[in-house]
């Protein structure tokens, strides 16, 4: 599915007004009516006796107004509550108003007194459904007064809310949070979902989302540019590689693992179990020398080459020179998980980068080692993938990490362009950019996966599907897919408190299945 700026939604609005003859208040009715239904639909769910629809001038009210003229009509007790004055409203949105006005709906307006939100507590006991159609995706400026009140009444009441396209408080291009947000049971957006939907923080506060279509030409949504993309469990099945009958090991490729120290061996054998359960034919391990016999016990399939240590981590310089021989013999690598911050590793990074040979992973530690190197990623010559959590983001950018968060998408987009790498930005909603300006926007995933040693997972599974051939863009959005999926599989198993990062692992052979088969998931813990 795909996703839309605010600026891209308008030129969608604007075009079925002007191109396809589409009156605006007609769109305007149809949004209405899906914001209807929905509604009816909590309001059998939970028991609750009418409807109270908080308007703004916009036409994000105007979709309010609309919507509680056909709550009446189904016979719902309605009441509107106006936070702006009618030589305020937008045309469509002033009409609507005076078709309430005539349909004899309670209405009054919200003149900033406590006393007004206290008098409605006790309308119908307390048990109604609150229609927040305050404001829509196009705010700018943090909120404050009389909105701002409104919605912290909003969100201290009981009743369950539904948000009318996005909670509002929520900023449509980068889902940041303007000062407050409705924090909604459930929301409905119209037409396709914009960025502030879909990307964390704002995504937290749309309850369930659900995206209505209102009518709008469907081949004019299809030739909209957009931003992003939301990847499908189709998608995800269409895109792995094909696994002939008569394969062997070669033909799945071949991953070198760069990774593990002293205290982080298990960072290497998660990044090599993950690639190992997602289909790579053959990995190989570089390890330290003194910590082999580890690797020797605990991973069985994988081949493991014990190379000298150098005097500061890393490795020896013969062991660097086995590492540059290697390459030209693996389709993919996986590099930095459990390194540490050692000069040593810093050289094992520089010598990787000086001569690729085939796509590779950078992760965990190598990405710190890259703060003050990121030249290096403009000189490559074979695509790099690399996977920041939003500290490591910090870091690289130079931004705080409050900044990456209020803004995930467009912070991986410009770093994939600059840096000239694709980025997979982790987090709730994981980001994958590439250099070219094609995004997405992971949708699995849960909580519980915010433990150490995921991050390595997810590295493997990533190098893994780079080594069957998958291109690094796809590659990367499979992998997160997948393994937001498996946390999803391992959540339903045992609950998101418990997982860890052998949970995911073991649950990646359940998730590879349902692919193949077709069987499908249950969405319970989609993110």
């Amino acid at each position: 599915m795909n996703i839309l700026t605010n600026q891209q939604m308008q030129q969608v609005d604007n075009s079925a007004i002007s191109e396809y003859m589409m009156p605006s208040i007609l769109l305007m009715e149809r949004a209405a009516m899906a914001v209807a239904i929905a509604g009816k639909e909590l309001l059998a769910l939970e028991g609750l006796a009418g409807v109270l629809v908080c308007c703004g001038s916009g036409n994000n009210g105007g979709d309010g107004l609309a919507a509680a003229r056909h709550f009446h009509e189904m016979g719902i007790p309605v009441r509107i509550l106006l936070l702006s004055a009618p030589e305020m409203f937008t045309d469509d949105t002033l009409a609507n108003y005076h078709m309430a006005l005539k349909w004899g709906l309670e209405t009054e307006f919200y003149e900033d007194q406590k006393e007004q939100l206290e008098a409605l507590e006790n309308w119908k006991s307390g048990r109604f459904l609150i229609v927040d159609a305050i404001l829509g995706t196009g705010i700018s400026r943090q909120i404050s007064g009389r909105t701002y009140n409104v919605i912290q009444w909003i969100n201290r009441h009981p009743s369950p809310v539904l948000a009318v396209d996005i909670p509002s408080g929520i900023h449509g291009d980068t889902g940041k949070v303007m000062a407050i947000a409705v924090d909604a049971a459930k929301t409905v957006s119209f037409g396709l979902p914009k960025v502030g939907n879909v990307s964390f923080p704002g995504a937290e506060y749309n309850g369930s989302l659900s995206v209505a279509d209102i009518g709008l030409p469907p081949d004019l949504l299809m030739k909209t540019p957009y931003i992003a993309r939301r990847l499908s469990e189709s998608d995800i099945a269409d895109l792995l590689p094909d696994r002939p009958k008569n394969a062997h090991k070669g033909t799945f490729g071949s991953l070198l693992v760069i990774a593990g120290s002293i205290g982080y061996t298990g960072a290497a054998i998660m990044a090599a179990r993950g690639a190992l359960l997602s289909g790579t034919g053959l990995i190989n391990i570089a390890v330290q020398e003194s910590l082999n016999h580890i690797f020797e016990q605990t991973l069985w399939e994988a081949i493991t080459t014990p190379l000298k240590e150098g005097e500061d981590g890393g490795f020896s310089a013969e062991g660097i020179k086995w590492m540059h021989d290697q390459k030209s013999r693996s389709q993919a690598i996986v590099a930095g998980s459990g390194w540490g911050n050692g000069k040593g590793w810093a050289e094992v990074l520089e010598g990787l980068l000086a001569q690729v040979d085939c796509p590779m992973v950078l992760d965990a530690d190598a990405l710190n080692l890259l703060v003050n190197r990121l030249h290096l990623l403009k000189e490559l010559k074979l695509p790099v993938i690399i996977t920041p959590h939003p500290g490591e983001m910090a870091r690289l950018t130079g931004m705080s990490v409050d900044a990456v968060n209020n803004n995930r998408l467009q912070t991986a987009l410009e770093a994939a362009k600059e840096w000239g790498v694709h980025v997979v930005l982790k987090g709730a909603g994981t980001i994958i950019a590439s250099p070219d300006g094609e995004a997405v926007i992971n949708s699995t995933g849960n909580e519980g996966m915010a433990k150490a040693g995921s991050g390595d997972v997810l590295a493997g599974i990533v190098g893994s599907l780079l080594a069957q051939g998958m291109q690094p863009f796809q590659a990367a959005s499979a992998a997160c897919w997948i393994h937001g999926k498996a946390g999803d599989v391992a959540a339903d198993a045992i609950g998101k408190r418990s997982i860890t990062a052998v949970d995911i692992i073991n649950a990646l052979p359940e998730v590879y299945r349902r692919l193949e088969t077709k069987e499908g998931f249950n969405e319970s813990h989609a993110g």
